[in-house]
């Protein structure tokens, strides 16, 4: 993958987390109208995957981050 696909992946990420964040906004604040029968709809349930998603890559981050800053440590006391 070139550093030009990916960064025009990361925007368009961007975008749709940003279209999403406003049509959610644009429902106030009555959960229902994101529901359908009883059931979540389509777009909502992609939504909240996509969270559920990024809380899982946010906490592999930080362990990610957290090991880095202990051998940075470690290489640096020597």
């Amino acid at each position: 993958m070139t550093i030009a696909f990916a960064h025009e992946g990361m925007r368009q990420d961007r975008e749709e987390a940003a279209y999403r964040t406003r049509m959610i906004a644009a429902l106030g604040p009555d959960p229902a109208k994101m529901y359908e029968a009883g059931k979540l709809r389509p777009e909502f349930t992609a939504h909240v995957d996509q969270l559920r998603d990024l809380l899982t890559m946010n906490a592999n981050l930080t362990g990610q981050a957290t090991e880095l800053r202990g051998k940075l440590s470690a290489f640096l006391k020597r």
